[in-house]
């Protein structure tokens, strides 16, 4: 079966438009064989690229779908890969739990700070030592000097835990800060392995030197063991978040965005969980673990996870650049913390605050910072015609006051400022939004040929024009177009299918039913109050339904956006064609007279940067 055939030319001529809509309608119920040739198909891995590839990277992030459209980068994708790798060397580093100290030869006790805030020179324990399994170690002697105390055991020994006793004199002699080293014969060094207050994270204790609540009661025993009680679980959590950060990569890689977006909302909301229940891990052996400060350094981790979420995944908006400074400050304070302190163990903590720092301080800053740039690089290139419309609206707007007063109390008063159902429906469904980009393109041919019929008689009765087919800039009236079909007219093409895509992506969510101006036509006009009588039609007429108008002829509309160009926009619907929503522009002639080849290309550029 052939496809429907366009109305001729009589019937335009002798019917009016409410008929020829009917018209149309009725020959959209006989089924169009050709629509089904049309490739009905979402937005996949090579459109979403053809949507992404022409704005700046920096921009990307701003965008309505941040996260997919900066995994189509490679860049991006590097990243997480970076990332990934980064999680499994820290695990492998860490494979090996501490489980004590092997093969000393020797411990130094030596305290910084007596209670009262004194700085020692002599410090007073009745006893020390070191234990196994709750075993005591032997020690061959003894020694003390100054406020170091110094055990040899005569050979090498390995012990799990340390102890010492509060002496029976005063209380001002107890030591509250303090740190232990060890001494390996075949080093040949001393080595830190305990503090008064420490840090546990994976295999590596990070001595802080902080103040040890040490009992007042004489001869109190204090114990401390080389322990971290989440270590397995922090282990545990870091490989689970390199799996996520390599399989994240790879979607990106294989085009496979929705889903790396998935799983980067995955990896946040599965690392606080992990990270909490660590906090309560670290609580939890705060009771027993001497010396353990984790659960204030650790307090933040889950709580910067959780926020992280909620910016990425509670709001319509996916505020990733946000989620990612918050996790930056995070390890700028983790550096301030606990940078330049000695550790035991692997993997180095200064290395990895170090690399966590330099990748996240770099996404952080440089996307910001390189959007700033690229929008004021922008800017400068469009600067010329800007400010020719700019010049231009002044213009207008001091000579023809009364008229822009009038077309804006018109639209308020007619429309208000809301909007209607601004989507975009299946023909045979109009409750169900468009989800293929095929579904935008159905019927074009016919919807496009009723808007432009429309388009003539608001024309005609308004003093319109039509930019004509000439190759000088010139317009004819609507009133002298004797029909659709005419060469005369310079009618507006269809949207491009990659600027479809580029639009939704970048605006909509990638919702393709809310990209309005598939279809759309122009008309232009020499006065205000033409434009203006041209409104007062499109209202009156009964086979059109107006979801939205947009002022840009308004002092209170910010050109900026538009780099200075300004009009008015009706978004509407059309009978027999209700499921589409298609958009009008009414301009005036002066500023369609600015616009140029070379400055649209100029636009376009300005467009890519503000990735809009």
């Amino acid at each position: 079966m052939a496809p429907p055939r366009m109305p001729s030319e009589e019937l335009v001529e002798e019917m009016p438009s409410s008929a020829v809509l009917p018209a149309c309608k009725k020959m959209l119920s006989t089924p169009n064989e050709a629509s089904s040739f049309i490739r009905r198909s979402s937005i996949g891995k090579t459109t979403f690229h053809d949507g992404t590839k022409n704005a700046s990277f920096a921009s990307l992030f701003y965008c309505s779908r941040p996260l997919e459209a900066a995994l189509t980068r490679p860049v991006f994708q590097l990243v997480f890969a970076v990332i990934a790798v980064q999680c499994f060397h820290i695990c492998y580093c860490s494979s090996e739990m501490v489980e004590g100290i092997k093969d000393a030869q020797m411990m130094r006790f030596t305290a910084l700070e007596l209670r009262g805030g004194y700085m020692p020179s002599y410090v007073k324990i009745s006893s020390i030592g070191v234990r196994l399994s709750g075993s005591e170690v032997p020690w061959n002697q003894v020694s003390q000097e100054g406020s170091a105390v110094t055990i040899d055991f005569g050979r090498q020994v390995s012990w799990d835990s340390w102890y010492f006793n509060t002496s029976t004199e005063s209380a001002g002699l107890d030591p509250v800060r303090f740190y232990v080293e060890q001494w390996n014969g075949e080093t040949g060094g001393w080595t830190m392995i305990g503090s008064s207050s420490y840090v546990a994270y994976l295999n590596t204790f990070i001595f802080l030197h902080g103040r040890f609540e040490t009992s007042k009661v004489r001869g109190m025993l204090h114990e401390f063991r080389l322990e971290n009680a989440s270590a397995r679980l922090q282990w545990w959590t870091k490989g689970i978040y390199g799996i996520l950060s390599f399989a994240i990569a790879i979607a990106g890689m294989i085009g496979k965005e929705s889903l790396g977006k998935d799983l980067f909302k995955f990896l946040y909301f599965i690392s606080f969980c992990l990270y909490f229940w660590c906090w309560v891990y670290i609580w939890y052996a705060e009771a027993h673990l001497k010396g353990d400060n984790g659960l204030e350094i650790y307090f933040p981790v889950p709580l910067t996870w959780l926020v992280g979420f909620m910016l990425i995944g509670c709001f319509e908006q996916e505020y990733i650049v946000h989620s990612i400074q918050i996790q930056c400050i995070f390890v700028v304070w983790g550096i301030h913390r606990l940078g330049g302190h000695p550790y035991y163990g692997k993997p180095s903590p200064h290395l990895v605050l170090m690399y966590c720092g330099v990748v996240l301080t770099s996404l952080a800053v440089l996307i910001p910072a390189f959007r700033i740039l690229q929008l004021q690089k922008a800017k400068h290139q469009i600067m010329p015609d800007k400010l020719k419309y700019d010049y231009l609206w002044l213009e207008y707007s001091s000579k023809h006051t009364a008229a822009l007063e009038q077309l804006e109390y018109f639209i308020r008063k007619r429309w208000g400022s809301s909007s209607g159902d601004l989507r975009q429906y299946l023909e045979h469904d109009h409750a169900s939004p468009c989800k293929l980009l095929s579904d935008l393109y159905v019927h074009n041919d016919l919807a496009i040929f009723v808007l432009r019929s429309c388009i003539l008689r608001w024309g005609a009765n308004s003093d319109g024009e039509l930019r004509s087919q000439a190759e000088t800039k010139s317009y004819v009236k609507a009133k002298h177009v004797e029909s659709v079909a005419t060469t005369k007219v310079q009618w507006a093409p269809v949207k491009k299918k990659r600027r479809v895509v580029e639009k939704a992506i970048r605006v909509h969510g990638g919702d393709l039913s809310r990209v309005l101006d598939v279809l759309r036509e122009c008309l232009v006009f020499e006065r205000v109050e033409d434009l203006s009588r041209c409104l007062e039609e499109i209202s009156h007429d009964d086979g059109v339904e107006v979801v939205r108008v947009k002022n840009r002829l308004s002092e209170n509309f910010d050109a900026n956006s538009t780099a200075g160009y300004r009009d008015v926009l009706v978004n509407l619907r059309v009978q027999g064609f209700f499921w589409k929503v298609m958009e009008v522009q009414l301009v005036l002639k002066d500023f369609d007279k600015l616009k140029s080849k070379e400055g649209h290309q100029r636009y376009v550029a300005y467009r890519n940067s503000l990735c809009v």
